[in-house]
């Protein structure tokens, strides 16, 4: 099946700091068909901005006090066509804002960065791999009823399963128009055979990605990159990372549109990402999983590492028992 596949974040990243960058010619998506969030609602999501124009173009999740994850694309100097070869080297930190705690896609209080890890095996060309990166913020985040860390979901996941995803971007792909207020979409994980006719290399659902599918209009769309894809329980407290935004497409070639019928994302894992993160931020591994033990005043730090890890697929083994 032919496809338009089309990476969810916006072009230049509006993060063209010098206007001697060219800007790439992908399209990047947002949220489509989705309900306004309420503060608080979705306490791990952050927003990122060109601290010069204030501007969103992708976003992450609080996995730290001081560690944002979000999709390699969104940060790396190849996708934001500042570099053309090395796809792992990051854009300036001092050039990125951090939204956090706000439903509002205007920035009020933005947090400095200070570094930026992209993972060395990022691809950004043809079907995207290893989307991931960490931001390291330039201090601690006081934590608070709208400010959290995010847990990740360690269960298995099955075709059907109900997901929701967050972003500020595009609500009406016909004319472009952003979001005022973060955005909440369900979305469920799609069939197998439907995911791996699009991308040879789809294992399945508990592999390094997590493939969804668009119904009735439900998608993400421009700008929501980055965000999470996650399990929602009957609490807030309950909220469990799935996945990072990464790139989605259309059935139709000539019809990249976002909310396509039969148009599929696909989410980068974070599960199965762990050790490379535990590595890259010096938090325990076991420390982000939805299993363990409650700690909403502090969380583990340390230093940034440049440890090298193989493959994530073989690192992280995916548990056998039935998704919660």
């Amino acid at each position: 099946m032919s496809r338009q596949w089309s990476i969810l974040g916006y072009a230049c990243m509006a993060l063209c700091v010098a206007s001697t960058y060219s800007q790439p010619s992908t399209l990047h998506p947002r949220i489509l068909g989705g309900d306004d969030a309420t503060e608080g609602q979705v306490p791990f999501f952050g927003s990122m901005f060109n601290k010069s124009r204030k501007r969103h173009y992708c976003a992450g999740s609080l996995i730290g006090q001081e560690w944002l994850l979000t999709a390699a694309h969104c940060v790396s100097q190849y996708s934001n066509g500042m570099l053309e070869e090395k796809m792992d080297a990051p854009i300036p930190a001092e050039a990125l804002g951090l939204s956090l705690g706000s439903v509002s896609t205007t920035p009020s209080d933005i947090f400095d960065a200070k570094e930026i890890v992209i993972h060395q095996k990022f691809n950004a060309s043809g079907n995207v791999e290893n989307d991931i990166a960490v931001v390291r913020l330039a201090s601690n985040v006081t934590l608070s009823e709208k400010i959290g860390i995010a847990k990740v979901y360690s269960g298995n996941l099955k075709e059907n399963d109900e997901l929701q995803a967050a972003g500020m971007g595009v609500v009406n792909w016909a004319n472009s128009k952003p979001a005022d207020t973060l955005q909440i979409v369900t979305l469920r994980v799609s069939e197998t055979d439907r995911c791996r006719a699009a991308y040879d290399g789809y294992k399945d659902p508990n592999g390094p990605q997590v493939c969804t599918k668009v119904e009735n209009g439900r998608d993400a769309c421009q700008g929501d990159s980055g965000g999470p894809l996650y399990k929602a329980g009957s609490a807030k407290s309950q909220l469990a990372l799935v996945g990072i935004i990464s790139y989605g497409g259309s059935p139709n070639p000539n019809n990249p549109a976002c909310g396509s019928p039969d148009g599929i994302q696909f989410h980068t894992h974070v599960f199965n990402y762990l050790d490379w993160i535990s590595e890259k931020t010096g938090i325990p591994k076991g420390q982000f999983l939805d299993s363990a033990p409650e700690n909403t005043t502090a969380v583990a730090q340390g230093n940034n590492t440049t440890a090298q890890l193989g493959e994530e697929d073989e690192t992280v083994e995916v548990p056998q028992e039935e998704a919660k």
